[in-house]
């Protein structure tokens, strides 16, 4: 998994609603991404989907083919 949720993140759940792995979980407010769930949106489209949808730039950490 080589995606993160950064401190830039505002809470709005867009990329809860287009995680098709189900990989990223609020908990007070606080967004995480489980490395065992997330594959990166492989197969699914250019590139992570969390990333697409988000209107925060940087609000998501990623670096293509970089497992953490």
């Amino acid at each position: 998994m080589s995606c993160a949720i950064t401190e830039k993140c505002v809470g709005c759940f867009s990329c809860i609603e287009v995680c098709p792995k189900r990989a990223i979980r609020e908990q007070d407010r606080i967004f995480t991404i489980s490395a065992k769930r997330c594959n990166e949106c492989k197969g699914h489209t250019v590139g992570p989907r969390c990333i697409q949808i988000c209107p925060v730039e940087g609000a998501i950490y990623y670096e293509p083919g970089h497992p953490e």
